[in-house]
């Protein structure tokens, strides 16, 4: 008896053959070149590679030294090699597969694993769906590998790629069936596999879809024990399918101190492994964690682009990847094929899937492209060719959707449901829009779309209405890019000025500050005499408002000025009394608490006899805080008390929030620690439903000053960490000094001398090595009250941490 007889007394037919041939194939050896290296017969391999046996270990191992596999791969084939107990047979089959083996270990899936694997116990159609480079095919091979072993006669793997006529389906599978059984491709498929108990997993139905319904319908009538397990980009469609959507890996978060749950992160992890495939040694680290989530969130977490982006490690640093991914996909290319024949690039797979669509569906594909962020039906409808009907756009949307090239997402601000795209897809449907020269007009359609909408809804000049703040909140990606079209690229100057002079109270809202004042400073420059002065006033007003943000106290006050005066002149009283409440807040970060309370009183004389609520409110808030400044308490609680009242009757959240956290500083200042955290958890509720960035950093401040009353450290430093995301955001350097140095002293005082020096030294830079006259030098132009504070703290820090002499 020779070895392959001896040996194939304890096989499992076909369950290796596969996955030997393929490493063979990848490491580029013939059958004799195997044999050779690895001392063993060419008959052996022979027999192995046409699935007559599978090798005892012994002989496995010789073979994995004669394709020399490094010992990770070594680690992950073994991992795979289960053998089933001898001489098993169940029935009239012998359970056995043709699963495609992988080098790479297969990465965060576990809780769809576990799902599909229940489902396909239950249903006998179960369908894997998503878009191109999700992890499909991968997906599937698991959960076939997991459940071989609970049917009769295994599991058939069919990759349909290549084929491009429906009639070769069948053909496919009887051959994949010959090699997997041993037995010759002839006869009927469907008598045959009407008497097994199969798990059929058919990989890449999308371009043969109505030949793979017809042939899925019959197996599943006809053949009673057979289970199928589709892969595709578009659901089968038949009665009794069970559809699981796969998405990306979810898009990984930076921390309050540049470090990624990278551990905790599918996509990060998945990079991290495989970039270690291609630089030894390759770790996650503070330093490389920033760009590394930077590759992953610009890819959507699409496991096939990350994997691609790794590989570039043979040539490229990982901050170079990031910034080349930020100016191109193309850089996603494999330098040779994947291991299982699919695409070599994002670019590729993206083409797949476009080409697969109807002549209709691709021009609004590439139109759809121009959207950022999202967008509505209506919008859609707008923008699309020939303007169809809603019921149309409809259709038409849900059809890409089934594709898994657009998704339906509820919005998250209570607006109406929106489609997007993922970000990959969306910037190669722009790339096709260019390509057919269609952008300019497809951008100047998509600018008057939202131009449109921030026109209609008026002047802002109180609190928004709810449903047209979150129309803007959900479109504020759109938005840009219109002013982008407009303003930048020069193509409707004066229409993107009127639409910044709408916008900048809903960026000073949300903490947009840096975004806000770029367009508003871009507004003021592009502007000319036959500029609306009554729109540069705006754009003037807002300039103003975003520097008093930063407690640029210089700026602040000339821009109010210029401001004003274009006010004045037109006689606009009511945006008169704006003004003056607005450089009311300016004088009071001044120090000039006086000319404050001056202002407001004038402010409020206006508000008065207009009848402005919302004016008369903010007056008394203006002239709550000047008090409270200048020390009299008792006076600023009641105009905070008043303030209170108009923002709750007028249903005003934000300002609920800003009266609530003054009333909190007052109890603060009384010594009433449980008063003050009561009220400023009520603000950071009222903060937190309108995202005010502005006042979740004033009152994660607060609620760190009340933690460290009660010398609760911990708390203190995550409540600081917290506001540092937001003044970071904001451009408030102070703040962020004053953070810095709060920080400081926490671990100066938990005994952690070294992160108290960096905190100090972080906040040092910002206050001294600035240039005098800008935004961080506290002595010249900035809050004075805060400034003095900080110093303060600077001076006593710098007595311990950085002694003279």
């Amino acid at each position: 008896m020779n070895l392959a007889e001896s040996e194939s007394q304890d096989s499992q037919p076909g369950e290796f053959a596969g996955q030997i041939r393929g490493l063979r194939l990848v490491k580029g050896l013939t059958q004799a070149d195997l044999a050779e290296a690895a001392g063993i017969g060419l008959r052996t391999i022979q027999a192995i590679e046409a699935a007559k046996h599978v090798p005892q270990k012994q002989t496995l191992m010789r073979l994995l030294d004669g394709l020399g596999l490094s010992p990770a791969e070594r680690e992950v084939f073994l991992r795979n090699y289960t053998p089933r107990p001898r001489h098993r047979r169940v029935g009239s089959g012998t359970s056995s597969n043709n699963l495609p083996y992988w080098l790479t270990s297969f990465h965060g899936r576990d809780s769809d694993l576990k799902t599909v694997c229940e489902r396909a116990r239950v249903h006998r159609l179960v369908t894997i769906s998503g878009p191109g480079g999700v992890g499909k095919t991968r997906l599937a091979v698991e959960v076939a590998r997991n459940l071989s072993r609970s049917f009769r006669d295994g599991a058939l793997f069919v990759d349909l790629v290549g084929i491009t006529e429906g009639g070769l389906i069948s053909e496919r599978i009887a051959n994949a069936f010959a090699v997997s059984h041993q037995e010759p491709p002839h006869g009927e498929l469907i008598p045959r596999l009407a008497h097994m108990e199969l798990l059929l997993v058919l990989d890449n139905c999308e371009h043969l879809l109505p030949d793979c319904v017809a042939l899925s319908r019959e197996i599943l009538t006809r053949c009673p024990g057979v289970t199928i397990l589709a892969t595709t980009r578009e659901p089968l469609g038949i009665d009794g399918e069970l559809l699981w959507r796969l998405t990306p890996f979810e898009i990984p978060r930076m921390g309050p101190q540049n470090l990624v749950d990278g551990q905790t992160s599918d996509a990060v992890r998945l990079f991290v492994d495989r970039a270690g495939l291609v630089a030894d040694g390759f770790s996650l680290t503070a330093e490389n964690a920033p760009d590394i989530v930077s590759i992953c969130s610009h890819l959507d977490g699409l496991p096939l682009a990350i994997e691609l982006a790794a590989a570039c490690l043979r040539h490229s640093s990982v901050p170079q990847i990031a910034q080349g991914l930020a100016e191109s996909l193309s850089i996603l290319q494999s330098r040779e094929p994947l291991q299982d024949g699919h695409h070599t690039s994002m670019q590729a797979s993206l083409s797949w899937s476009y080409q697969l669509l109807s002549p209709g569906e691709q021009a609004a594909f590439r139109r759809l492209g121009v959207f950022r962020g999202g967008w509505t039906l209506n919008a859609a409808q707008a923008l699309l060719p020939d303007k169809p009907g809603l019921a149309e756009t409809s259709d038409l949307l849900f059809r890409l959707v089934d594709k898994a090239l657009v998704h339906l997402t509820a919005s998250r601000y209570g607006s109406p449901d929106r489609y997007s795209m993922l970000e990959i897809m969306r910037a190669y449907a722009n790339d096709l829009l260019v390509a057919a020269g269609e952008e300019h007009e497809a951008r100047a359609t998509h600018s008057s779309i939202y131009a449109g909408q921030v026109l209609r809804f008026g002047r802002i000049d109180g609190p928004m209405d709810s449903t047209s703040r979150n129309a803007l909140i959900s479109d504020l990606d759109n938005l840009n890019d219109s002013l982008r079209f407009l303003l930048m690229e020069g193509n409707d100057v004066a229409a993107g000025i009127q639409v910044t002079a709408e916008l900048w109270p809903l960026w000073d809202s949300l903490g947009l500050v840096n975004a806000g004042l770029s367009w508003l400073s871009l507004a003021v420059d592009l502007s000319s005499e036959e500029i609306d002065p009554a729109i540069r006033a705006e754009v003037l007003l807002g300039l103003g408002v975003m520097a008093w943000t930063q407690r640029r106290v210089v700026d602040a006050r000339r821009r109010l000025k210029e401001s004003l005066a274009l006010r004045i002149d037109a006689k606009d009283w009511r945006r008169v009394a704006r003004t003056l409440s607005r450089l009311g807040d300016v004088e009071r970060h001044a120090g000039n608490l006086v000319r404050s309370s001056s202002l407001h009183n004038r402010a409020l004389i206006f508000f008065r006899s207009f009848r402005d609520e919302q004016g008369i409110a903010t007056s008394y808030m203006g002239l709550a805080n000047a008090e409270r400044r200048a020390g009299n308490r008792p006076l600023a609680a009641n105009h905070y008390r008043e303030a209170l009242a108009i923002y709750r009757h007028s249903n005003d959240t934000r300002g609920e929030g800003w009266a609530l956290n003054g009333l909190a500083l007052i109890h603060e200042l009384d010594g009433d620690t449980a008063k003050t955290q009561e009220l400023l958890t009520a603000a950071l509720d009222a903060f937190t439903a309108v995202s005010d960035r502005r006042g979740l950093m004033s009152v994660r401040g607060g609620l760190a000053r009340v933690a460290e009353q009660k010398n609760d450290a911990l708390a203190a430093r995550q409540e600081l960490e917290e506001a540092l995301t937001y003044s970071r955001d904001l451009g408030d350097d102070l703040f962020t000094a004053q953070a810095l140095l709060r920080l400081s002293k926490l671990c100066l005082n938990t005994g952690d001398m070294v992160a108290a020096r960096n905190l100090f030294r972080a906040a040092k830079d910002l206050i001294e090595y600035a240039p005098a006259g800008t935004r961080t030098d506290p002595m010249m132009s900035t809050d004075q009250n805060m400034a003095g504070g900080v110093l303060r703290l600077l001076t006593e820090l710098q007595e311990v941490l950085e002694p003279t002499g």
